[in-house]
């Protein structure tokens, strides 16, 4: 009951407990706030909390952003998925930035109302000074050209060496997907996941993608662009991912694309990537035909590829 989970909250602000994670349906206001007491624990180092049933409200993720003070909090997850945020709540979250102790971050922020102005807040965590991981799961919650323009601006977080974006479900279209795409100039970062799934991208947004190629540290790329439009014409300028010096894994999804052989010999191009040893490429729900299977069959000789046609 909602007692039971307030004395719970409160036993985790002893000084003995370095790792919590809690589950909430329908959280209680009187809930909420006492979450924000955690911001009091002078031990806790890693917190997951997982708040489902519309309950918290740009109130509650104000509260929580409260945890910015927690002296010795250095790993924090908050699942908030269709819990009707708006950009009051993202403006808020956004101040954790002003943590010096956080390390990794992760905010789902799936399904809410966030949009363009939400976004762009949550773009103000490039000034958060010792965060080197951070995952935003923001998909489905009507952002366009400005709100990936505000994402854009984590290039510039000064320790960042990971970095997953989940976008798909809006409608940042071929502009939003170039102002993405200068996260290649990120400095220091190894690990980026991009999900741009069902975003109206056609091959302008995928010739911006090729900047990726550009990163010297980059060995980890998953990149989701599933039931866009990029064409051929687009899965030819991902195909100069083949030139990206220590690429060592990368998950490409292109299924229902519109591409054709030509696209299916773009791509095979991947295996003269030097550092390259791991390929899932997913094509499904696209009509590269008997000779576009031919050429990508030089991936598998290379023994680095998973497909899927």
């Amino acid at each position: 009951g909602p007692g039971e989970a307030q004395c719970a909250i409160a036993a985790l602000a002893s000084p003995t407990v370095r790792t919590a994670s809690l589950v909430l349906d329908h959280a209680s206001g009187l809930e909420i706030r006492a979450l924000a007491c955690l911001k009091y624990a002078p031990s806790l180092h890693t917190l997951s909390l997982t708040i489902s049933g519309r309950w918290i409200g740009d109130t509650g993720a104000q509260g929580l952003a409260s945890l910015k003070t927690a002296p010795a909090l250095q790993s924090l997850t908050l699942h908030l998925q269709s819990n009707t945020l708006t950009a009051a709540a993202a403006q808020a979250l956004s101040s954790l930035k002003h943590s010096f102790s956080l390390r990794q971050l992760t905010l789902n922020l799936q399904g809410n109302n966030l949009r363009d102005l939400g976004t762009e807040a949550l773009g103000t965590l490039m000034d958060a000074p010792a965060l080197q991981i951070l995952h935003l799961n923001l998909q489905h919650n009507h952002v366009g050209l400005a709100g990936a323009q505000g994402l854009a601006s984590l290039r510039y977080t000064p320790m960042l060496h990971t970095l997953s974006l989940s976008v798909g479900r809006n409608n940042i279209q071929d502009a939003g997907v170039q102002a993405l795409g200068t996260l290649a100039h990120a400095p220091f970062l190894q690990v980026l996941n991009l999900d741009l799934a069902l975003n109206n991208v056609g091959g302008a947004g995928a010739q911006a993608l090729s900047q990726l190629k550009e990163m010297p540290h980059l060995h980890t790329l998953r990149l989701d662009l599933s039931s866009n439009r990029v064409g051929n014409v687009g899965a030819q300028a991902i195909a100069a991912l083949h030139r990206a010096p220590s690429l060592g894994m990368l998950h490409l999804n292109l299924s229902g694309n519109f591409l054709s052989e030509a696209g299916a010999w773009a791509l095979s191009r991947l295996k003269d990537a030097p550092a390259l040893h791991t390929l899932h490429l997913d094509l499904a729900v696209n009509n590269v035909g008997d000779a576009g299977c031919q050429a990508l069959s030089v991936l598998r000789e290379a023994s680095l590829c998973a497909l899927h046609l």
